[in-house]
């Protein structure tokens, strides 16, 4: 019997760590603050529904990587963030590091979260963190959608 609550608190535990609700804007100048890490689209691999995306990181700061992002559209001049087709998603909470090249490749599909993207000029912002989780850092990369 103890073992089914311990099951249950973890699995608790678990979901309500690795989901977000899309019911802010991040602030335009708490993007890129944080230099020596770059952002690259892999060639050939943005569509409608996804992206491969290169992290380069310099810093040597153990910096720590997830799946986690945000998709803004360029609307009159000005950055909106894309609405959730769902109220909550569900983020892998696995902690990423760059390899010995200092690079980090994540296949992002967003069609799950945002559908497929139309026509237009958008913005990926990618979420990290420090070693110790204790700050959030956002960094940027716009990309064009003209298929």
């Amino acid at each position: 019997m103890l073992r089914k609550i311990f099951y249950l608190f973890f699995l608790i535990l678990i979901f309500t760590g690795c989901t977000q609700k899309n019911d802010y804007s991040i602030n335009d100048e708490n993007i890129n603050l944080i230099s020596g890490i770059s952002l690259s689209i892999k060639e050939n691999t943005l569509s409608r529904n996804g992206l491969t995306l290169i992290i380069e990181d310099q810093t040597n700061r153990g910096y720590l990587y997830n799946t986690q992002f945000q998709i803004d559209k360029k609307v009159d001049g000005k950055w909106k963030p894309l609405k959730y087709l769902k109220k909550e998603n569900v983020w892998s909470t696995q902690n990423l590091v760059v390899d010995e090249n200092n690079k980090l490749e994540l296949f992002l599909n967003w069609q799950s979260i945002y559908g497929e993207l139309e026509n237009g000029e958008y913005r990926l912002i990618k979420f990290f963190t420090d070693s110790n989780r204790s700050n959030i850092y956002y960094l940027s990369i716009n990309f064009y959608l003209n298929f």
